[in-house]
């Protein structure tokens, strides 16, 4: 822990940014590796470095979110191997190695992120879901030939309130009265 931001694991020397080192950087985390355990190798910058960079290199932080995205995805990958490769005697200790990739996967595809300025703002859209049931009955045409036919609700029909208000009184003469036989 005593060592200099910025300052190489080995060397002492502090560690400058590049190019070549970013994409390398940005190519090790797309590969699922962790910056806590690469930031601990000679040539590499140190931990608080490595968020500064962040900062103040915005093309470097949309690498960086770029290849956590790709980690993401690899995590996924390795989530859905080992899952395949369960078996009866293994199950137990390959859910939690499948629990603990889905959770590093979500982890590190939302790192970075500012959820205190999302969770400040609320979600204002609203959505609405309608779903239709549709009833199907059997019946006999005028020939005697058997058909089926779907029996579409008064709510769907484009009628007429007149037609409407004869419809309802058609139903409700239909309902069952409390102490009528039915």
């Amino acid at each position: 822990m005593g060592r200099k931001p910025g300052v190489g694991r080995k060397s002492g020397r502090p560690v400058r940014f590049s190019r070549l080192l970013a994409e390398a950087i940005c190519e090790r985390l797309a590969q699922g590796e962790r910056w806590s355990e690469m930031s601990k190798e000679d040539g590499m910058p140190g931990y608080v470095t490595f968020y500064t960079w962040l900062e103040k290199k915005p093309g470097f932080a949309a690498q960086v979110a770029a290849a956590r995205r790709m980690a993401a995805d690899y995590c996924v990958d390795q989530a859905l191997k080992v899952a395949e490769a369960a078996t009866k005697d293994t199950a137990s200790a390959d859910r939690l190695r499948v629990d603990t990739l889905l959770k590093r996967a979500t982890q590190v595809a939302t790192e970075g992120r500012d959820d205190r300025a999302a969770a400040a703002q609320p979600d204002t859209r609203r959505v609405e879901v309608v779903f239709y049931a549709r009833h199907f009955e059997r019946y006999t045409d005028a020939d005697g030939r058997q058909a089926v036919r779907e029996v579409v609700p008064l709510s769907r029909l484009a009628v007429s309130d007149a037609d409407a208000e004869a419809a309802a009184r058609q139903v409700a003469s239909r309902a069952p009265r409390k102490g009528r036989p039915n």
